[in-house]
C-alpha cells in the first residue's frame, strides 16, 4: 500500500452521502467513522456503513454505489489507523508524559 492509498476525496463522498437521509458531509461522515473505529466499537465500519444510506432503497443502484464507496473507504481509513505512525513508538511517548500533560503544556 501507499500512502496515496489513505487519502480520501470529500468531493466522491459528499457524492454518494446525498442520498442519506441524515444529511452529514463528508468530513462528519468520516469524522464519525474514525471515531468509532479509534474507540475500538465492534463492527464499528459496519454500523457506519449501514446507517448512513439507511431509509434507501437496498436495490438502487446510488445505493450499493454508495455502499461499496463506505466499504473502500472504511477499510483504508482501518488500515490507515492500526498504520503505526512513523519515528512513533511507545518509549517516546512515555518520555513525553501523560496526555493531559502534554496539552495543558502546548
Amino acid at each position: 500500500m501507499q500512502e496515496s492509498d489513505f487519502y480520501i476525496s470529500y468531493h466522491q463522498l459528499s457524492e454518494h452521502l446525498a442520498i442519506s437521509w441524515l444529511g452529514p458531509s463528508a468530513a462528519e461522515a468520516h469524522g464519525m467513522l474514525c471515531a468509532m473505529l479509534c474507540a475500538d466499537e465492534s463492527r464499528a465500519a459496519e454500523s457506519w456503513i449501514a446507517e448512513l444510506p439507511a431509509g434507501t432503497d437496498d436495490a438502487d443502484h446510488s445505493t450499493q454505489a454508495c455502499r461499496r464507496f463506505l466499504r473502500d473507504l472504511a477499510a483504508r481509513t482501518r488500515a490507515g489507523i492500526c498504520r503505526p505512525a512513523p519515528g512513533l513508538h511507545a518509549s517516546a511517548a512515555r518520555r513525553l508524559g501523560a496526555l493531559a500533560e502534554r496539552a495543558v503544556g502546548l
